[in-house]
C-alpha cells in the first residue's frame, strides 16, 4: 500500500512541477486568487515583474503592491467576477511593474473548486505595451497625413479659385484666359 502511495504522489508532484513549468513558460501574468483578492500562486513572469519571488507574492493583496487606485480597479473586477460568476474577457488596463507602467489585456475567469463553488479567480493577461505603442504611433501618422493631406487639398482649392478670378478678370479686359480649368473641377469646387 506505501509503494502504491508512494508512486501517485510522485506522479501528482511531477505533474504539479509540469503545470508549474507551463505557466512559467507563458509569455504574461498567470495568477490565481482567493475572494479577498489575496494572490495564491502566481507565475514567474508576474514575481519578475515585481522583482519578487513566487513564494514572496502568495497571500499578498494588490493594495500592497499597487497604487490605490489601480488597486481598487483590480479588485473590482475581481469581485465582479466573483459575485456573477461570469469571466470578464480582453480587459485593457495599465499593469504598474518596477520598470514602470506596461498595459495588458486581461482574462479574468471564476476560480472553482471540486464542488463548483467560486473559491476566486483567475486571471491570465498578455503584455500589449508594444502593440498599444505602435497603435498610438499610428494614429499620430495618420493624424498627421490628414492634416498634410487637408493643407494640400485646402491650397489646391485655393490656386484653383485664384486662376478662375485671374480668367474672369482678363476676360473682363477682352484679353484670353491663361489658365485651363476642367468643368468638372470648376463644378465642384467653384
Amino acid at each position: 500500500m506505501k509503494e502504491i502511495l508512494g508512486k501517485d504522489e510522485h506522479k501528482i508532484l511531477q505533474v504539479n512541477k509540469e503545470l508549474e513549468t507551463i505557466l512559467d513558460a507563458f509569455p504574461g501574468p498567470v495568477f490565481y486568487k482567493d475572494k479577498k483578492g489575496n494572490y495564491i500562486r502566481v507565475n514567474k513572469y508576474v514575481a519578475d515583474a515585481h522583482h519578487m519571488t513566487k513564494k514572496e507574492l502568495e497571500g499578498k493583496s494588490n493594495f500592497e503592491l499597487y497604487p490605490k487606485k489601480l488597486a481598487d480597479a483590480y479588485l473590482k473586477d475581481d469581485l465582479e467576477v466573483i459575485k456573477n460568476g461570469k469571466p470578464k474577457l480582453f480587459i485593457e488596463e495599465p499593469w504598474e511593474t518596477a520598470e514602470g507602467i506596461k498595459w495588458v489585456s486581461t482574462c479574468k475567469i471564476p476560480y472553482v473548486d471540486e464542488k463548483g463553488n467560486i473559491i476566486g479567480i483567475i486571471g491570465i493577461s498578455i503584455d500589449i505595451t508594444e502593440c498599444k505603442r505602435t497603435k498610438e504611433e499610428l494614429q499620430k501618422k495618420i493624424s498627421d497625413l490628414e492634416r498634410f493631406n487637408k493643407l494640400t487639398v485646402d491650397r489646391e482649392i485655393r490656386m484653383i479659385e485664384l486662376k478662375s478670378e485671374v480668367n474672369k478678370l482678363l476676360k473682363e479686359l477682352g484679353r484670353e484666359k491663361k489658365y485651363s480649368i476642367p468643368e468638372e473641377i470648376k463644378v465642384a469646387h467653384l
